[in-house]
């Protein structure tokens, strides 16, 4: 990234806004004390840039996970017209380790404890690497230096390299899930578990292309020590790696190398393979070139036949060689799968033997019998409770007949308030007057429903005259 690139890009970063490039590119460090405040929002500023510019693969020399700071020198890298260079990139840094945002690599590839650990225990990395712990533990078993600054007296940067914690552990928890998934895919076998630096480098390449040398060594730091996920052994320059936590025996190196030789044998025929590709492409070629005449390129066609002859003999002694590797592998699981078996029935064996010993046959015949005696005595005392509960019939019967005696009382009085009622409605309807001209005349009226008015309406009187309603 050239200078007017890495300028727009840190003025695109809405952090770094013109009114406050200023102050983020002055020195700013007394700003701690007499404003808290703005010292810190600088700070946070520069965190989210230097993220940024580590996501954006675009700074030299850096990782996916880690940046450096000399070799390209970051303070000069990150310089602007006018403001210069960030006067307080030291303090930023400083803060930001002291913090666990940012982690030193030289500290992080020595320290013996987890990483987790030690950013549990709200303890800033000065404070963790106390005179009292060099004193506890001494400087060698424990392998950090007894203060850490980004700058030296001079106030120029250190060379060294800082690693992203956010972005480690978001990279590393991806790269072991998969690494997981592909012991599923191998069905668990004891071997899927068991790797060499170069092929579990090239297994998660697959999942993140871009992941380099660096990136790898700092990524095993983290699933083996900080996740405590895999044991690793080095013998001179390899490296084997068993995703089981205990110690790698020599067993176990000899599986890893019989897989190592396996990867190779299969990479070899793969590059065979497309060797012979090509040689069949190249005879059709010249075959089907109706420009050129057999005669004129004999002897090119049998240097491709006898290249093809090569290879061919070659792949198929790798196909045989890389078969017999693949079938001891495959018995080697076999047994490491009988022994699981074997110590799951041995072990089940010692549970069984456990509990039979609890029991003795004697003592089951004594229960059971014991169980049948209290059957009976049970039988017995139910027996005779039932016989305690037996009531006299002639009581339940005068009980019954009472309860009807009051029913048919509380009929009688039930009628006669209903006759009561019965003759009050009747005397209201008897003194109803109604208003003969008050009566709608009805044109449609029949012969017979005049009749039927008249009938159940008597008039008394003349017409036009109050007429009484006839009850019955």
């Amino acid at each position: 990234m050239g200078g007017t690139d890495i300028e727009k890009f840190i003025r695109s970063n809405h952090n770094f806004r013109e009114s406050r490039l200023r102050s983020l590119y002055s020195n700013f460090d007394r700003q701690k004390q007499l404003n808290p405040e703005g010292f810190d929002a600088n700070i946070i500023a520069w965190k989210h840039l230097l993220h940024d510019l580590l996501k954006s693969h675009q700074y030299h020399d850096s990782s996916l996970v880690s940046f450096p700071v000399i070799n390209p020198n970051l303070s000069q890298y990150l310089s602007l017209p006018i403001y210069g260079r960030p006067l307080s990139l030291g303090t930023v840094l400083d803060e930001l380790v002291s913090s666990f945002i940012l982690i030193p690599y030289s500290e992080y590839s020595r320290v013996n404890q987890s990483y987790f650990d030690i950013i549990s225990s709200n303890h800033s990395l000065l404070e963790y690497i106390s005179p009292k712990h060099w004193i506890q533990w001494g400087l060698e078993n424990f392998g950090l230096s007894s203060h850490f600054t980004s700058i030296n007296s001079k106030g120029e940067l250190y060379d060294e390299r800082y690693i992203s914690w956010e972005i480690l552990t978001k990279l590393g928890n991806d790269l072991l899930k998969y690494v997981e998934q592909e012991e599923i895919n191998n069905h668990g076998s004891y071997s899927s578990k068991l790797y060499d630096n170069q092929r579990l480098y090239d297994l998660v390449k697959k999942k993140e292309p871009k992941l380099s040398t660096l990136d790898f060594d700092i990524i095993l730091i983290y699933f083996s020590r900080d996740l405590q996920k895999c044991k690793i052994k080095r013998v001179n320059e390899k490296v084997y790696i068993k995703f089981i936590m205990n110690e790698i025996t020599d067993s176990d190196m000899g599986i890893i190398d019989l897989e190592t030789s396996l990867f190779n044998i299969d990479k070899r025929n793969r590059s065979l393979k497309r060797k012979i590709e090509d040689i069949d492409q190249q005879i059709q070629e010249l075959i089907s070139n109706k420009k050129i005449k057999l005669d004129d390129v004999r002897d090119r066609l049998r240097h491709f036949l006898q290249l093809k002859k090569i290879f061919n003999q070659s792949l198929n002694k790798g196909i045989s060689s890389y078969s017999e590797l693949q079938l001891i592998l495959i018995k080697i699981n076999d047994s490491n799968q009988n022994i699981d078996i074997y110590q799951q029935l041995v072990t089940s064996n010692q549970i069984l033997k456990q509990l039979n010993s609890r029991i003795n046959f004697s003592d089951i015949t004594d229960v059971k019998e014991e169980l049948g005696q209290e059957f009976v005595k049970s039988d017995e005392i139910s027996d005779r409770l039932n016989m305690e509960l037996i009531v006299d019939d002639s009581s339940i019967e005068e009980e019954l007949q009472e309860l009807y005696r009051e029913v048919e009382v509380r009929d009688d009085k039930d009628r006669e308030s209903l006759n009561r009622d019965h003759a009050e409605v009747v005397n209201k309807l008897g003194a109803l007057t109604i208003d003969a001209t008050s009566l709608p005349k009805i044109s449609t009226r029949t012969e017979s429903d005049n009749e039927q008015g008249k009938q159940a309406v008597k008039v008394g009187g003349e017409p036009n005259k109050k007429v009484q309603l006839e009850t019955t």
